[in-house]
């Protein structure tokens, strides 16, 4: 039996000195158990796969299809986990292995300076044990954190009780640190090295837990409160409230697996698909991959995505990027490249490019509407030879002067995954017929009147239903140009009766528009009308905020009373410039405009009457006709050109409105219209005053610390 030990009573030094082989027998039981625990690990960090995993090693071809040799060597899962667990182990092992050696051989000394080495020794032992348990929690954290970003991802697979341990691991070796200083605080007072020792662990420790009580603090409120604070001007980091209702009720599964490059915009598109997971977490998820810790998931993901050309985890051949995956069983995916997930605007006269756009809203929207359609593409036709807008240009030798291309009309469609073609019809043709798979028949600004056979046609399919149960759709592009064959009159395309069926019939006159800084008369600015924006328009609710230009416009008289279809107006110009009309166009507007006012000041009524001037009047542009009973769009024109492509390249807003009423007019949600956002650059403000702002906070601070340090001196000093 130990001595009693002499001096001041310690409750936790003295019951381990009156049982001192006790303890040291203890303390080997555990050297033993840790060693047996690192044996094993390295066992199983150096052993052979399983069965299975050896044949599947086996079947792996010994060369890849570009002629080099495979990598067939087994994989040994987990084998950094075991490792480092052989190491703590033995670490642990041979701190519990000495201390046990010191007690058990040790003779016991009862005086101060024995009592302050068996301190020493209760701090050696558990603090390498404590210190060895906290290293081996922040290296599983490390290596075990994929598992957790796949449980905030509600990834499947994820394993969030991995982290969790490696958390637990830390804490208890914190405990057992702590606990190990203890014996040490009741000589602090009169010895400088134990006093080191006791404020060094406390203050590590207490560094320590702060800091993983932050990482976990902010990784729960990652997982529990989504970010939904969006400071920037325009919300560029919130979803449009057209977005969020589409995926609010989305009732399809869909998985977005994200693989994208560490670039500058990388972190936007994240937030992005954030908000996609908020918006209803109960059908979207979203994985993310990383080239590094998730090799083997991205290897399955090219296995189960053939057509999707994702980067190679090991070579980092492919494109990085977004599968949009759809339903339990994923056989319905898109791939979505990086580079469509940013870009720029077309480039203005005299600049090199654009503003930079974040696309991955409407981007990742659109491959969901495609995937949710069962990937139909419909077809759209656009009619071609009156003049119209060509889709497929001729031969140089063919080309005329009059040509005009809509290669960015058929691109806008096609990116919305539609078929585009044309539609020519046979002048003999007994009985001529609109394709039976025709979603949308686009009659795309005429200059010339319309085949006897393709108004036929085109009544017909308007009228009667379609062999498919469909109903015909139309979009009719119908500025104001010469009748070629009466260059004094104003064109008819011939089919103004059938649009009057459905409540719209073009004026037979040309409007021109008051001149204002150097905006000819001939150019109008556009709006989308309120009403339809309260009523959710998808059209007007797209181009809410956007102004549009017209040229060569022919009003719209739209019917307004209440019968089978129900007509709307879509564009009204802006009434902040006097308006009138004329019989045909006229070869001098600004003259024309002249005249005009020469007659308002001569007080000529009759000629104002007959022109029908007005002033603070808008009129109709565009107009809509739907189906009074149901609401399926049927109709949609408008009154004005200037749908070619633009020469510049920087006005993209027809073939976006093109882009938008097809949408529309195939009854798809206002969402397929969502644009991309442009970034936008801040600069600070030029009267900002630097005393305030910087000077005077800076010396507050100083003054802060000054006093501070002040009053800690006195303290200490007292």
């Amino acid at each position: 039996m130990t001595p009693p030990p002499t001096g001041p009573a310690d409750t936790i030094l003295d019951p381990l000195l009156r049982n001192r082989p006790a303890v040291g027998y203890a303390l080997a039981t555990l050297a033993v158990i840790f060693l047996a625990g690192g044996g094993y690990s390295f066992s199983k960090a150096f052993s052979d796969p399983p069965k299975a995993e050896k044949e599947k090693a086996d079947d792996k071809p010994a060369f890849k299809e570009d002629g080099s040799e495979a990598d067939t060597k087994l994989e040994r899962p987990h084998s950094t986990e075991f490792i480092l667990g052989g190491i703590i182990g033995l670490i642990c092992a041979v701190a519990a292995g000495g201390g046990a050696v010191v007690l058990l051989r040790g003779s016991p000394m009862a005086d101060a300076e024995g009592r302050r080495g068996d301190r020493l020794l209760v701090f050696a032992v558990g603090g390498i044990i404590g210190a060895a348990f906290m290293l081996l929690g922040f290296a599983l954290f490390y290596l075990w954190f994929s598992e957790l970003s796949k449980w905030i991802g509600q990834a499947e697979k994820a394993e969030p009780l991995k982290p969790l341990l490696a958390v637990l691991a830390f804490l208890l070796g914190a405990g057992i640190l702590f606990a190990a200083v203890q014996p040490l605080r009741a000589e602090e007072r009169n010895d400088v090295l134990l006093r080191r020792i006791v404020y060094g662990t406390n203050f590590s420790l207490t560094a320590l837990l702060l800091v993983v009580a932050l990482i976990f603090v902010n990784v729960l409120a990652t997982l529990k409160l989504p970010s939904r604070l969006d400071t920037t001007e325009t919300g560029f980091f919130t979803l449009s409230a057209t977005t969020k209702d589409y995926l609010g009720a989305l009732d399809k599964d869909v998985v977005i697996y994200t693989m994208i490059p560490e670039t500058q915009e990388s972190p936007d598109i994240l937030r992005v698909l954030q908000a996609f997971r908020e918006a209803n977490p109960r059908s979207v998820k979203v994985k993310e991959l990383s080239l590094t810790l998730d090799k083997n998931e991205i290897a399955s993901l090219k296995a189960k995505f053939p057509t999707a050309d994702l980067a190679d985890a090991t070579s980092g051949r492919g494109n990085f990027g977004l599968i949009v995956a759809l339903g339990p069983d994923e056989k319905r995916y898109q791939f979505i490249q990086y580079d469509e997930l940013v870009g720029n605007e077309p480039s203005q006269r005299g600049q090199p490019r654009g503003r930079k756009l974040l696309k991955a809203e409407p981007r990742i929207i659109r491959e969901i509407l495609f995937l949710t359609e069962n990937k139909q593409k419909p077809v759209i036709y656009f009619t071609q030879g009156a003049g119209e807008l060509s889709i497929d240009p001729p031969p140089p030798a063919e080309r005329g002067a009059n040509f005009r291309a809509a290669k960015a009309l058929k691109r806008a469609l096609i990116a919305d995954y539609c078929d585009v073609k044309p539609l020519r019809f046979d002048a003999l043709a007994v009985d001529p017929q609109v394709p039976a798979d025709a979603t949308v028949v686009v009659i795309a600004d005429p200059t010339s009147k319309l085949g006897e056979n393709a108004v036929r046609a085109l009544a017909k399919y308007m009228g009667e239903p379609r062999p498919n149960g469909t109903k015909g759709k139309l979009l009719v592009i119908a500025g104001a140009h010469s009748d070629p064959a009466k260059t004094r009159e104003l064109l008819k395309i011939g089919i103004e009766p059938l649009l009057a069926e459905y409540g719209v019939a073009p004026f037979d006159r040309v409007a021109y528009f008051e001149p204002v800084d150097q905006v000819p008369a001939q150019i109008a600015f556009a709006r989308v009308t309120g009403v339809l924006v309260e009523q959710g328009n998808a059209i007007a609710l797209a181009f809410a905020k956007t102004p549009v230009i017209a040229m060569d416009v022919r009003p719209l008289n739209i019917n307004t009373q209440p019968g089978k279809y129900a007509a709307k107006p879509l564009l009204g110009s802006m009434p902040d410039r006097i308006t009138w009309l004329e019989n045909a166009p006229v070869t001098n507007p600004r003259q024309a405009y002249e005249d005009l006012r020469a007659a308002n000041a001569a007080k000529r009524a009759d000629i104002l009457t007959e022109k029908d001037a007005k002033r603070n009047s808008s009129r109709a542009l565009a107009a809509i006709s739907a189906e009074a009973e149901g609401n399926s769009g049927r109709v949609v024109i408008f009154g004005y050109s200037g749908f070619e492509d633009d020469e510049r390249g920087g006005y993209t807003a027809p073939a976006e409105l093109v882009s938008a009423s097809v949408n529309w007019l195939r009854d798809r949600p206002a969402v397929a219209n969502e644009g991309a956002k442009p970034y936008g650059v801040y600069t600070p403000n030029p009267k900002f005053d630097w005393t305030r702002g910087v000077t005077l906070p800076v010396l507050l601070v100083i003054l802060g610390i000054a006093a501070v340090g002040l009053g800690l001196w006195v303290v200490r000093r007292r």
